[in-house]
């Protein structure tokens, strides 16, 4: 192998490299915005609050986290308590009066698969070509 030949031969894999590096940041954060639009459209609208809640937040170095509740959804347990509580809670799991209603783990399980599947292809997309 001549020197010419090693040289272009790093030079593609750092090419190929920095290609990956950036299809993956696109990758992660879409497929986050993905997984967040789908919770958001299955959150029940009673005051629209839980869905206006549901967000994907960047965690850094490549990571997302999409959660759901906050300031929007609290609110206090009985006038004058003093105590708060994040009805989204509520919502997903129920109470002991309240039926549970979920809307997000249940659509986290039924779309990881096809989020993973996707974020996989944008990720080599154009990086082995």
């Amino acid at each position: 192998m001549s020197k010419a030949s090693v040289t272009a031969f790093k030079a593609d894999l750092q090419r190929r490299s920095e290609k990956l590096r950036a299809n993956a940041a696109s990758a992660t954060e879409f497929a986050a915005q993905d997984l967040a639009g789908a919770i958001r459209g299955r959150a029940k609208v009673k005051s629209g609050n839980t869905a206006k809640s549901v967000a994907a937040v960047p965690l850094g170095g490549n990571r997302w986290r999409v959660q759901a509740g906050g300031d929007l959804t609290t609110k206090e347990v009985r006038e004058g308590s003093g105590k708060f509580y994040d009805y989204t809670r509520a919502e997903e799991f129920g109470t002991v009066t309240a039926p549970a209603v979920p809307f997000f783990f249940n659509t986290y399980r039924a779309k990881k698969s096809g989020v993973k599947r996707r974020a996989v292809q944008k990720i080599t997309d154009g990086v082995l070509s």
